[in-house]
């Protein structure tokens, strides 16, 4: 009968000691399979981390972009309001001289016409 008991217990240890293998397997593998799950989950953070920072600097470049445009499209409307003024001005003072040159030349015509010498006066011989 002591070999039967030994013999069972013998039995009960080994089924027990391959219970807790099995059970410290089953453990590591949930814990592998854990590990993995927490390791996509901090990549997938950091690709939203990744992503977030990725469309901040986008719309940081993108704003520079749209001051930079309005600067050029200033600068541009500045430029040509100041071409379209000079030439204003220039055509301004074109006039101006004619205007000048014009009176000049009236007046002189005028002046020459007064100041020159009167032709001698024909008398008519029946006077004579």
């Amino acid at each position: 009968m002591r070999d039967v008991l030994r013999q069972t217990a013998e039995i009960e240890e080994r089924r027990t000691q391959s219970e807790r293998e099995r059970l410290e397997a089953e453990r590591q593998r949930l814990e592998a399979i854990a590990a993995t799950e927490r390791e996509r989950v901090a990549a997938e953070r950091e690709r939203a981390a990744a992503a977030a920072g990725e469309e901040q600097r986008i719309r940081a470049a993108t704003e520079v972009e749209r001051e930079r445009l309005a600067a050029t499209a200033a600068a541009e409307k500045e430029r040509f309001e100041a071409i379209i003024t000079a030439k204003r001005e220039r055509a301004a003072i074109a006039a101006a001289a004619e205007q000048q040159r014009a009176t000049a030349v009236t007046s002189s015509a005028a002046n020459v016409d007064r100041d020159a010498p009167l032709p001698p006066l024909k008398l008519n011989s029946a006077l004579s």
